[in-house]
């Protein structure tokens, strides 16, 4: 089984140093953080080494005949092209569900902080970047997804963008947990105290419209 083009054999180590130094960490960071491998990256796995394996030199053909040897070389290629194509799919769909889990991750700490403004918390440097860092990557991710039709490469690049951008605040909030626990925690304080005070200031207004009511009747 031979690769029959040197070239062609550059390109197919290419691919698979691409799939151990890229895709599988991206991979295991899917992995990580929804707890699964989705099928739609299975399939591309399957038909990244399905091609891989097809543009491996067929013993049927008989080399000696330039014709058939000019035939089975253009086969190799367009295997390994199909071979390339399902190795940007994997890295596009690894950064798309990781942009997702992230925004998601991004979401729920911003859930927590409902009542507070970031950027009076801790330092306060660190917060002044929060919203740009959201902005930008949702203008990536929002970019990224209309270029997927048209430019494979662009919005790929998109893709990973936002995704550095998410991961950012990712950092961001895990390092500013303490404080956001802190922030809670007085947010739940005021809360408590305004309920406190509203209670008390209508039972202050039941007692003042019975001792009214009682003062009436007295009079009359």
């Amino acid at each position: 089984m031979l690769i029959l083009e040197k070239k062609d054999r550059e390109r197919v180590k290419g691919l698979y140093q691409s799939y151990n130094e890229v895709v599988k960490p991206l991979l295991i960071e899917v992995e990580v953080r929804s707890g699964k491998i989705s099928h739609a990256l299975q399939n591309e796995i399957r038909a990244f080494n399905d091609h891989i394996a097809r543009c491996h030199y067929d013993c049927s053909i008989d080399l000696n005949d330039p014709e058939m040897k000019h035939k089975e070389i253009e086969r190799q290629k367009k295997e390994i092209d199909k071979a390339e194509g399902h190795i940007r799919r994997l890295i596009l769909d690894c950064f798309k569900q990781l942009n997702a889990s992230l925004s998601d991750t991004v979401k729920r700490y911003e859930k927590k902080m409902k009542y507070m403004d970031p950027l009076k918390m801790g330092s306060g440097t660190e917060w002044t970047s929060y919203r740009e860092l959201k902005r930008y990557a949702v203008k990536a991710v929002f970019t990224a997804k209309i270029e997927e039709s048209k430019d494979t490469e662009k919005s790929m690049k998109l893709f990973e963008e936002s995704y550095l951008q998410y991961r950012k605040l990712e950092i961001l909030f895990d390092r500013q947990a303490g404080h956001i626990r802190k922030e809670r925690f007085k947010a739940a304080l005021v809360f408590a105290s305004r309920c406190v005070l509203w209670l008390f200031l209508v039972i202050i207004a039941a007692i003042l419209s019975a001792l009214m009511a009682d003062g009436l009747q007295a009079l009359f």
